[in-house]
Order: structure tokens, then sequence, then C-alpha cells
């Protein structure tokens, strides 16, 4: 799976500062996808076959930018979003939420769901059970499990969704399954297939999280552009019946009480307010019609009218009724937190970031929380830190800091400290640039390059324990000693240019840092360099933990930055052919540049990825011919 440290041209914002990802998520989930690819044999199918072809406009996109991956069967395109987010075989880094808001991604989701709905022709006998009030709780729920089973085995595509929903099989990332199932409920399609989407995301929509971001997408105001006019068709469905119907069935699931712990130091989450989506559903208890008529009140109710109308209206209900009393002494614990101090509150309850109003952050709130955070959401929190406080050695920062030095770097990943580092000095130096243009705007000072950025040594609190922190996790990295990987490198002129998704180092940079990694991850680790288009060169890679060295082995190889060629992706893979002996094979081939649309997709006529599957042929025809040869010499 190749991986681009792309380069940009755009700005990162007034502060500079991005949070950075942990990646480690992201590669788990891809190589369990890799590995379900090939218990489902559509691995090979990837390469080969040539059904189902993309939309023109989105064939142009994959197959000069992604060796082909237009051509490849929509199962495998829509398991790989479901997996890790994109629908092509390749890792770009980054925000994944915001990759996923991005039109392009909901393409292949369109088209299985236009797919499935054409396919199937409805009749009344695969109508979902009707008549609830006639009909016992246990024989209701076991006429709509015997639905459920029909209209999956009727719609394939309600079994892939759910095999990335359902929590028990540990995939790395459900954001991505979830967005594909709210844009699979704004899709128009039959009735019966969009009621299977409303019964997988009741199933499986669990979380406030999932709830909320559920929500953002299936409401969203963007669509794919399928008319032939250039016309964008709007297919957003809007606050429906369905919509309304999971919200409040969402809610009446909640366990008053726990609900209301839960709701009480959260604003909103992705936009939206538990109040929001209250009232636009209109969610009440389920009670009967008498205990209606006569005004009951129930724990739930009581809930919703705090979240309504606040905590006066809510306690003038329950007075006088002592059923209620659990939820009154959590809304009284409440109204006295309103009257304490934001850090103090957190101390005492030991509150996370998520569970904190935004109304609430400043300095001496930020203090308090970092107390509770682990390192890895000290990293992910840089950004919020620095809006608090720019000079990088506050009580703020030592505060973080000290939370960075106390990891033993086992915890973290190298690329998520690295990352946060050089965003911390982009930042910095952008806001001493600001400052000095302000107070000195005659004379203007040349600025600093934006790929030495990474190279500058500030002498801040922070920026010595990310240093630290940096070198601790490469140290703790556990190489694996079964398996050999490949790396081929071409930065071509791109070197110094800024990286695209993290901004703030520069394409070198971020290469040095991959093949750092990869070097302490595998024991069995070689380093290719383009010598020309199709021919490779072997660099002998530094025992080190220093990215200042790896930058120098580039520097020391002029092919690196070689423009006048032309790469080809598959040329590893025939490399490896010839210079590994017929008992070493590579479990892996990496392949590190800023940008695929310069180079040349085929060697021979062939994709990248049908130039792997040949290689992978070929070590297994030599394994079957060493099986032979073995069984004639011991006979």
């Amino acid at each position: 799976m190749p991986v681009v440290p792309q380069q940009s041209q755009t700005s990162n914002g007034d502060d500079g500062m991005e949070n950075p990802k942990n990646p480690q998520s992201m590669k788990e989930a891809v190589e369990a996808c890799v590995r379900q690819l090939g218990k489902l044999n559509l691995d090979l199918a990837a390469a080969e076959h040539d059904e189902n072809p993309c939309p023109p406009s989105r064939s142009y996109y994959l197959n000069e930018q992604y060796g082909g991956a237009a051509k490849q069967p929509r199962e495998v395109r829509l398991r790989r979003l479901l997996a890790y987010g994109d629908e092509v075989p390749i890792y770009l880094p980054g925000n994944r939420e915001i990759r996923l808001m991005n039109q392009e991604n909901s393409a292949v989701i369109l088209e299985c769901v236009k797919e499935a709905d054409e396919q199937v022709v409805e009749n009344d006998m695969r109508k979902p059970p009707s008549g609830r009030k006639k009909k016992g709780k246990e024989q209701w729920d076991s006429e709509w499990d015997e639905w459920d089973q029909r209209i999956k085995e009727e719609y394939p595509l309600l079994q892939i969704l759910e095999q990335y929903l359902d929590p028990e099989n540990e995939w790395q990332l459900r954001v991505c399954a979830i967005y594909a199932l709210a844009v699979c409920v704004r899709t128009p399609c039959k009735k019966n297939l969009k009621n299977g989407f409303y019964r997988l995301a009741e199933k499986y929509v669990e979380s406030e999280e999932d709830l909320f971001f559920f929500i953002k997408i299936a409401t969203a105001r963007f669509g794919e552009n399928t008319d032939k006019k250039g016309k964008k068709k709007r297919v957003r469905r809007g606050y429906g019946r369905g919509l309304r119907r999971l919200v409040k069935r969402w809610y009446q699931r909640q366990e008053p009480e726990e609900l209301l712990k839960r709701v009480l130091h959260v604003k909103s989450h992705y936009g939206w307010k538990h109040s929001d989506l209250i009232r636009m559903a209109h969610v009440t208890d389920e009670i009967d019609e008498e205990d209606k008529a006569a005004g009951q009140l129930t724990p739930l109710t009581l809930v919703i009218t705090f979240l309504i109308n606040g905590y006066n209206k809510a306690k003038a209900l329950c007075q006088g009724k002592p059923e209620f009393d659990p939820i009154l002494r959590v809304l009284e614990q409440h109204n006295q937190d309103t009257r304490e101090s934001a850090p103090e509150v957190i101390e005492r309850l030991e509150l996370k970031v998520e569970q904190v109003r935004t109304d609430w952050w400043d300095s001496k709130a930020w203090l308090a929380m970092l107390a509770n955070m682990s390192p890895s959401e000290v990293l992910h929190r840089m950004r919020s830190l620095w809006k608090m406080d720019s000079t990088g050695s506050s009580n703020l920062w030592q505060a973080a800091a000290g939370r960075l030095q106390a990891a033993d770097g086992v915890q973290v990943n190298p690329c998520a400290a690295a990352i946060a580092r050089t965003n911390f000095l982009m930042a910095s130096d952008s806001h001493s640039k600001k400052t000095f243009f302000k107070v000195k705007s005659a004379k203007k000072k040349k600025p600093h390059a934006r790929h030495l950025i990474e190279s500058r040594k500030i002498d801040t609190v922070i920026v010595k324990a990310l240093d630290e922190l940096l070198a601790k996790s490469i140290e703790k990295i556990r190489p694996e000693i079964n398996r050999r990987v490949v790396a081929a490198l071409h930065l071509g002129g791109s070197g110094k240019e800024r990286c695209a998704y993290t901004h703030s180092m520069s394409v070198e940079y971020a290469a040095a840092l991959i093949l750092l990694s990869l070097s302490h991850q595998f024991a069995d680790f070689e380093l290719l360099v383009f010598d020309r288009g199709d021919k490779m060169k072997l660099v002998k890679f530094p025992e080190t933990i220093s990215i200042d060295e790896v930058l120098k082995l580039f520097e020391d190889t002029k092919e690196v930055y070689q423009e006048k060629i032309n790469p080809k992706m598959g040329a590893p893979m025939l490399w490896a052919n010839t210079y590994f002996n017929e008992d070493r094979q590579v479990d892996a081939f990496v392949v590190i540049t800023p940008s695929l649309k310069f180079w040349s997709g085929d060697i021979k006529g062939s994709s990248p990825l049908t130039t792997l599957n040949t290689y992978h042929r070929t070590q297994a025809n030599t394994d079957m011919e060493q099986q032979k040869r073995a069984k004639y010499v011991h006979f």
C-alpha cells in the first residue's frame, strides 16, 4: 500500500496548528481490511476484475492517480471505505472525519444502493410487520427478526454493512461504517431497503457520539453530482418520519438517570444538542393512554423537561414525589456545580475533555483537564492548548510537558509526536512573524523557509518534551522478526515543499519519519531508490533514531531528488524477483512519493496491482517446486 506524503500549496489557518491524529488505529484497520479481502478471495479480483466500472467523472480520478482502482469491483471499494474511510488502496494521512465529509467518498455507496435498488423487485410478502398494538412484545419482536433475516438475504448490501457495524467484529474505525449507513439512509431507494437501513441504525447506533455523527451526515446538505447536465441532484431526505422514529427510540432505550449524568457537562456534539434532537423528533416516553391523559410523570419525561425547560421547571414537577429522588439529587448536584468554578468540578468528577462544556474552556480549566489526559490525548489537544497560550513555557505548557515526559514511549506513535512538534514550531514561527509586522511594519524581515521549520531549535519546555518523547517512542518500537518489508523512495523536486495534511513539515521530513519508523518496526528492512524509471538502487539504511541522519542520507543519495525520470510503481516487485533468493519472500512493498500523478502506472502493459499479483504467483510456484524437490530427495 503506497504511502503518499503529498505536497500542498494551501495555508493552514491563522494559528498554524493542527490536531495530530494517531495513525495506529488506521494501520490496524488497513491490515484487517487486507485480511478480510483475502478471506473473501477479493484481493485478486481487485487486480483482474473489469466489471462494475465507475461513472466517467470518478473513473479518471481513480484510474489515473490510483492504479486502475475504477475497474475494481464495487464490493472491494465499498469494503475499503467501510474499513478505513477511502475506496482506493492507498493510505492518505489526515483528519478522517473531514475526509469522510468529502462528496467523493459517497460515490461508491450511492453506486451500491442504486445497484441493490435495481436488482430486487419488492412484493407484498416482504412488507415489514404492522399492527403492534394488537400483538404482544414477544410476537412483535419475533416478526421483526424474521423480516430482518429475510430482507438481508434479498439485499447483500445490508449484510456487508452489518459486518463493519457490529462491535463484536472489533473493526477499529466504526465511524466509517456509521458514515456509510447515514449516506444510505438519506439516499432515495425502495421502502424495504430503506427500512433495512433504519433497522441497522436502530441496532448499532448506540453511543451519543455515534448518534450525533449519524444525524450530522444523514441531514447533510451535499449530494452526489449524478445529473448529465452538470446540475447537482440534492439527495438530502430531511428530518422525516424514519429519522424521528430512530431518535425517539434511542432516547427511550436509555436509562434516564445515566442519560442525565452524561448530558449535564456536554454542550453539543457535531453541532447538535440533545434539546435540538428532542424538539425535532418530538421525543416522549411510551406510556398508556390513560396515564398520559392523567398527566403521569415518568423519569424520561422529567429528563426531557430538564433538557428543554431547565432546572427550575424540572424541580417543580417532581416535588412531593419520592420515587424521583435519585434524579432530583443528580439535578441538585448539577445546579450546585454551576455555582462552582469549572476547575473544581473537573477535578472532583475527573472529567475528560469530551465531557466538559466548551464555554468552560480557559487556561485554569485546561490545567485541571491535563491531569486526566493520557500522552496521546495531550498530543491531540495541542491546538486547543496553543489557543490558550502561545508562549510554550507557561504553567499550562509545563503541565503538558510533564504528562509527556511521564510517558514510557510505548503509548505514543512516533508520527503523532513528530507532527505535534512540527505543528508547534510552525505555529510559533507564524505567530512571531505576525507580531513582528505589527510592531515594525516599515522594516520587513525575510521569513524562514517553510522546509526549515522542523530543524529550528526553540528553547521551550514543550519542544524539549516532544523531542524526548519522539526519541523514546522510536526506541520502544518492537521489531517484527518474521516479516520482510521493501520501501521504494522517490521525492523528485518536491522534497522541500510542505507536506499535505500536516502542512508543518516538508515532504522529505515526512518521508524520513516514515522510513525511520519502518526500519525499527521490521528487522528485515530494505530501502530502494529509483536510478531510472524501472531500475532500482539498493541503499544502506543507517541504524539510528535521528531524523537528521536520515535526511543526510537523502542528501548523499542524489537519485532521491531526480526530476527527469518516470518511476514505475511495479519496479520494486521486479527487483525483488531477481535480488532475493527463492526462500526469501517480501511481505510488503511500501512506495513513498509526494504525488502519484507523475508516476507511470504500468510495466509492459500491466498495472501495479497486476505486477504485485504476478510476483505472488511467482513466489507460490517457487514454493511448490521446492516442495517437489524436497519430496524427491526424501524418497
